[in-house]
This record gives C-alpha cells, structure tokens and sequence, in this order.
C-alpha cells in the first residue's frame, strides 16, 4: 500500500529503483544507438566530407575477364567531379601478348543517382600496342561505375566493370 506523497518520509519515493547492471545495460544500448545513429549520419553525408579528408589517388587496376586482362589507368590521380577523366585501357591475352583488334566500348554511370548512362569508345594508342584510351567527365563527386565492353573478331565478347570514386 502506498502513501501519501505529502506523508512520505523526505527522499523516499514509490518510484521502483534499478540495479546496478540495469543502469548499466541501459547505458551500454543508448552507447549502441547512439553510435550507430552517429554512422548513419557520416555515411549519408560522406560525399560532402570527401574534400575534407585526405584522398588516395586512383592506382591502376587489372581484372581478369574470360581469356583476357584488362588494365584500367586513370588521371589525373585525385579525380574530380567536373575535371575530365583520361583513362587508360591496356588488353593482354592468356599469353600476357597484347592485342590490337579489339574494339573497346564503355558504358559510364552513377548508380547511386538517375544521372544516365553516357556511352563511347576507346581508340587505339600509337603510344604502346594493346592500349586504348578514352575521357569521361563525372558530373558530380561519389561512386561512379566503368564498363567496358571488348569486341574481337572471331572470339567471344567479353565485358569488366570497375567501381571509381570521384571527389567533388
């Protein structure tokens, strides 16, 4: 049976009391909710915090795609959205001998954002046989996706994508 408030002795409540480990527990999840509030928080504006935080420049990348190795170069090496982006596409066959037949389409996209897909072609180089290059722009800093599509005569086709990240 309960009192009175105004017959309480002073500093006695009917409040219920927690434990020690329940005061605890209830720390350690409202630590946990907050944490994981605070990294939804970064992650959706990360794109805006790139400019501030140090960049790695883009190093080449090879993917291995059926009979064939692709080598995908990109400069300059910090990519920027608005700053044109020559890349650089080295094709090697199963004997690692680079091949001049090829024709070299792309496809460039953002994924994350309903910005359209811009197609081309990449032209063979003098510069080194089984290179070809390109440029694409991204319009804006985030992850951007390069698809590139290798047509031989006589062989099968082959397509690799990479995922590139470009600073705003």
């Amino acid at each position: 049976m309960s009192m009175p408030e105004s017959l309480q002795p002073p500093g006695q409540t009917d409040a219920p009391v927690l434990s020690a480990a329940a005061t605890r527990a209830r720390r350690r999840a409202l630590i946990a909710i907050t944490t994981v509030v605070a990294l939804l928080v970064v992650l959706w504006f990360s794109d805006s915090l790139a400019g501030l935080l140090p960049t790695q420049p883009y190093h080449a990348t090879t993917q291995a795609v059926g009979d064939y190795r692709v080598t995908l170069s990109l400069t300059p090496a910090q990519l920027r959205a608005g700053t044109p982006i020559a890349a650089q596409i080295a094709l090697v066959d199963a004997q690692h001998q680079p091949f001049t037949d090829a024709t070299v389409t792309y496809a460039w996209e953002m994924p994350s954002m309903d910005m359209g897909v811009a197609t081309g072609h990449a032209d063979p180089t003098s510069a080194k046989p089984g290179t070809y290059a390109t440029q694409m722009t991204a319009a804006m800093g985030g992850i951007w996706r390069l698809t590139l599509h290798i047509h031989r005569p006589n062989r099968p086709d082959a397509a690799t994508t990479f995922a590139i990240h470009v600073h705003s």
